[in-house]
């Protein structure tokens, strides 16, 4: 891993390890980061990762609030990878609806 100011816990040191351990072994290495809104650990870990996505609620997300949460990431110089969107629902017209 390259040389990089790390937080002083010892958990996270652990959890490095295991990154390293993982990326070792596997071909691609996924991590489910906490909401950015509410934890910083995502944050901490973008420097650690290959890529990030961001997962949004489609249709209850603004715009203002992906803008903040990707700040502390671009900050941090992460590699941004795209956003997934979640919930997304897809009108049906009604004329198909009412053949289904």
């Amino acid at each position: 891993m390259k040389n990089r100011t790390v937080p002083f816990f010892p958990a996270f040191f652990s959890f490095l390890e295991l990154l390293k351990t993982a990326k070792e072994r596997y071909e691609i290495v996924l991590i489910d980061g906490a909401n950015l809104k509410d934890s910083k650990d995502a944050v901490a870990l973008c420097s650690y990762a290959d890529g990030v996505a961001l997962v949004v609620n489609e249709g209850k997300t603004r715009r203002q609030v992906v803008k903040a949460a990707i700040a502390p990431l671009e900050q941090k110089k992460a590699n941004i990878l795209g956003v997934i969107l979640n919930n997304r629902t897809f009108a049906i017209p009604k004329a198909i609806y009412e053949r289904v």
